[in-house]
């Protein structure tokens, strides 16, 4: 309502794709951790093939596919950038500036 709705919009639609785009603008990729992408990878997999047969299994049979993709969506897409970020920054920015960078990728 009012401000909070229009400040809402702007971080969702403007803000944040900006902060993203500008990081991996900047992102030096002779740095990125392959393994640590690719560990990120097999337990994003893990997860959603988990997930969608925990759904699969408890829904019904005529919506087991609308379930286990919805699942899916909520298992792995999770809140990196917006939690993830601040907190890897501040553990590894010193050491390991490519770390935060890494979460968008």
């Amino acid at each position: 309502s009012g401000p909070v709705a229009a400040l809402g919009a702007f971080v969702a639609t403007l803000a944040l794709p900006a902060a993203v785009l500008v990081s991996l603008a900047q992102a030096d990729f002779h740095l990125t951790n392959v393994a640590f992408i690719v560990s990120a990878l097999i337990a994003k997999s893990i997860c959603a093939l988990a997930s969608a047969a925990v759904a699969s299994i408890a829904s019904k049979p005529s919506q087991r596919s609308a379930w286990a993709g919805a699942a899916v969506l909520l298992a792995t897409q999770s809140n990196d950038i917006a939690v993830g970020y601040p907190i890897v920054d501040a553990l590894f920015g010193m050491k390991r500036p490519a770390f935060a960078t890494q979460l968008f990728l």
